[in-house]
C-alpha cells in the first residue's frame, strides 16, 4: 500500500543519520520489543528486502462484538529519519475461506 505522504512513527529530533545506523537503531527497539522472536521473523523479509521492517502482528477476533476491530503497533519507531511511505499487511491465514477481503486498512501516525 502506497501512502499518501510519508508519516512519522510519533516524535522527533532534528539529528537524520546513514541507513546503516537508522537500521541497527531499528533492529536494537524490535529484538527489545519481540525478545524470544530471531530477527529474521521481523526483519530482511525474502520478498520485501532489508527496508521493511515487522512492526506489528495481530489476530482478527472472529467472534468478536464488531466486523471492525484496531490493533495497536508492537513497535513505535520513533526516529525523524524513519519515515514510511509504504505499508505491506501480510495475511497469512484466515479462519478457513478460500480468500481475504480487507474492506479498509487505517495506518495512524503523524506528520
Amino acid at each position: 500500500m502506497l501512502l499518501r505522504s510519508s508519516v512519522f512513527p510519533h516524535a522527533s529530533h532534528p539529528h537524520h543519520s546513514p541507513l546503516s545506523w537508522l537500521q541497527d537503531t531499528i533492529l536494537t527497539t524490535l529484538r527489545q520489543v519481540y525478545p524470544d522472536e530471531p530477527a529474521s521473523a521481523y526483519s530482511d523479509d525474502a520478498l520485501l528486502g532489508p527496508s521493511f521492517f515487522r512492526i506489528g502482528h495481530w489476530q482478527y477476533n472472529i467472534d468478536g462484538g464488531h466486523h471492525i476491530q484496531r490493533f495497536n503497533l508492537d513497535a513505535v519507531i520513533d526516529i525523524p529519519a524513519a519515515r514510511a511511505e509504504k505499508v505491506v499487511f501480510r495475511v497469512k491465514s484466515n479462519w478457513g475461506a478460500t480468500h481475504t477481503c480487507l474492506y479498509r486498512v487505517r495506518l495512524h501516525g503523524h506528520l
